[in-house]
C-alpha cells in the first residue's frame, strides 16, 4: 500500500519545488551541518548494533556467537521498522509526496538519498529523492539520475546462487555450521532485493553491479578463508 500527501504538506512542497536540484553527484550534496537525519540514524545504529557486536564477538566463546547475531537482527529490525515511520520520497516525474510500502522500504534498490520506486500517482519508476525521514526535513540538494531500467537480475540471480553454493562446501565438508550462518544471512537479503526488483521493474545496473562486484566476491571471501582455515 502506498500514501500520498496533499494537504498537510503543501508548504513542504513549495519548498521542495523552489529548490535548486542542478548538480547530480553525491559529491554535490550539501547537507546542513548538524541537521541530517540520515546521519544522525547510522550514528545511532553504530553506536548501538556495530560497536557493541565487535566487543561481543571478541569476548564471548564459539557456541554463544549465534546470540550476537540474534542481537544484531533485533536490532536492525527495530532500525528499520522506526526509520519507516514518517518517511517520505518524492517523484521527479509529477513532483508527489509519498510514502513507499514496507516491502519496497526494505527492499527497494537504493542509495544514500535515492530510492528507486513507482509513484503511486503518475506510475512512473525512477530513482526518488528522500524528503523526510522520520518526520525530519532532508536538506539534500540531488538530481536524480536518468537509467534505462533493463539490467538482467535473472541471470544475476542464477549466479549470485551459484556462488552461494560454492560458498558453503568447505563448512558443509568440515561440518562447521556456523560459517554458514553470515553467508546464509546475505544470501536470503540479496535473494529478496533481486526478487522484488524484478517482479517490480527495479531493472537498475546498480543492483546488478552491486551484486557483481560486491556481494560475489564477498562469497568468493567466504569460500577461500575456510578453505585456507
Amino acid at each position: 500500500m502506498h500514501w500520498t500527501i496533499d494537504i498537510p504538506l503543501t508548504n513542504f512542497q513549495q519548498r521542495l519545488k523552489s529548490s535548486d536540484l542542478k548538480r547530480s553527484t553525491l559529491s554535490d550534496l550539501d547537507v546542513a551541518q548538524n541537521h541530517d537525519p540520515i546521519l544522525n540514524f547510522a550514528l545511532k545504529l553504530v553506536i548501538l548494533a556495530v560497536i557493541p557486536t565487535i566487543i561481543v564477538v571478541l569476548i564471548l566463546p564459539e557456541n554463544l556467537k549465534l546470540l550476537v547475531l540474534l542481537y544484531i537482527a533485533v536490532i536492525i529490525f527495530l532500525f528499520v521498522k522506526a526509520s519507516y515511520n514518517e518517511t517520505y520520497y518524492e517523484c521527479p516525474k509529477c513532483k508527489a509526496l509519498f510514502k513507499p510500502d514496507f516491502t519496497d522500504h526494505v527492499l527497494a534498490p537504493h542509495q544514500t538519498y535515492l530510492k528507486l520506486l513507482k509513484c503511486p500517482k503518475c506510475g512512473k519508476i525512477s530513482w526518488c529523492p528522500l524528503k523526510i525521514f522520520m518526520g525530519k526535513d532532508v536538506r539534500v540538494k540531488v538530481k536524480p539520475p536518468e537509467e534505462k531500467l533493463d539490467a538482467n537480475l535473472e541471470r544475476c540471480l542464477k549466479i549470485f546462487t551459484f556462488f552461494y553454493i560454492i560458498s558453503l562446501m568447505p563448512s558443509i565438508l568440515k561440518l562447521n555450521w556456523f560459517p554458514l550462518i553470515p553467508s546464509t544471512v546475505i544470501y536470503i537479503i540479496v535473494f529478496a532485493e533481486l526478487k522484488n526488483a524484478i517482479k517490480k521493474g527495479y531493472r537498475t545496473h546498480v543492483l546488478q553491479a552491486l551484486t557483481y562486484f560486491l556481494i560475489i566476491p564477498l562469497m568468493l571471501f567466504f569460500f577461500l578463508g575456510f578453505v585456507v582455515e
